[in-house]
């Protein structure tokens, strides 16, 4: 008996702060598409990168019902955890989608380095001339 109670208590808890984020306004799936791992194990940020771009991939889901800036900053994210599982195919593409709505020197310096990793040298010198311009 004492272990229901003490599941319930816990599950009180979990709802409770559920809520509390719901009525905040945090986007708990936008929290974890910003967090990026620096862990040393290769296995845990690969990982940890595949988790990153299933939550940018829930928040981008929701089409109309998220505002421009979040879905821009979640595409935004989505590229680097695409850079950063070595997927410059899925990175150049998330960076052009930011590049026609809001041109900026950051989005063109990392697309071009994902162009760069691909050893499409003219289109990364394109972009970080384009990234030295704005």
């Amino acid at each position: 008996m004492s272990h229901l109670r003490i599941l319930l208590s816990i599950l009180s808890t979990l709802i409770s702060v559920s809520a509390f984020a719901v009525e905040v306004g945090k986007d708990v799936d936008l929290d974890s598409c910003r967090t990026r791992s620096h862990s040393p194990d290769p296995q845990f940020r690969k990982d940890w990168q595949n988790k990153r771009i299933a939550a940018c991939n829930r928040v981008l889901s929701r089409n109309d019902k998220i505002a421009l800036e979040a879905r821009l900053e979640a595409t935004e994210h989505r590229g680097q955890a695409f850079i950063d599982t070595g997927d410059f195919a899925a990175a150049i593409k998330d960076f052009t989608q930011i590049v026609k709505q809001r041109p900026n020197s950051d989005i063109f310096t990392s697309r071009a380095m994902a162009f760069e990793e691909m050893s499409d040298f003219a289109a990364a010198l394109a972009d970080y001339s384009q990234a030295i311009q704005l």
